[in-house]
């Protein structure tokens, strides 16, 4: 499974974000980042499978038909289990899926632990961010347009400098050249 970078979105009002990845075969994994980093629901879908989870809640299973664009992915037209037994298969195949996972990517990690958790019968995960706050965000922006002010000013300051360099070296010039006539 890969990122998508082109199809996270901006912050909204609120300062939440859509985070889609998508893998080879029928994989996709739809994350909803608070203002602060948090996740506060994925959606994953794999093949047919889908495993809903949104935070304070324990995770969902069911069978979802995909769509061809990402957007249309949608828990709300997943069809969801109620035979523990159902539910018990889907996680191991989704558990199979990302078992061979080695990247640090939080999201896929925050996957695999609301997998792993809800196997052992625990619906409690961390609250720790796994991306950028709304807040970081602005500032990272402020600091590139920092950056690049100081980049602009450092360098007509340099065009100044040389420009004065070329005067005062010209005036020297002409200074020595009147001395020279003068003798």
């Amino acid at each position: 499974m890969f990122r998508i970078h082109a199809t996270e979105s901006p912050p909204d009002a609120k300062g939440n974000r859509t985070i889609w990845h998508r893998g080879a075969k029928n994989a996709e994994l739809v994350s909803h980042a608070d203002k602060d980093g948090k996740l506060s629901q994925q959606d994953f879908f794999l093949f047919d499978d889908i495993l809903h989870w949104k935070k304070g809640v324990p995770a969902r299973t069911g069978s979802a038909r995909h769509a061809d664009d990402a957007q249309d992915y949608s828990a709300q037209s997943a069809s969801f289990d109620h035979d523990f037994d159902a539910r018990l298969k889907r996680l191991e195949r989704m558990s199979r899926a990302l078992q061979d996972f080695s990247g640090t990517d939080k999201y896929i990690l925050h996957l695999r632990a609301v997998i792993s958790g809800e196997l052992k019968g625990l619906a409690d995960f961390g609250d720790e961010p796994v991306t950028r706050s709304r807040e970081m965000i602005k500032k990272e922006e402020l600091d590139r347009l920092l950056k690049e002010a100081r980049a602009k000013k450092s360098a007509a300051t340099s065009k100044t400098l040389v420009a004065a360099a070329g005067v005062a070296v010209a005036v020297l010039l002409g200074a020595v050249a009147l001395l020279a006539l003068a003798k």
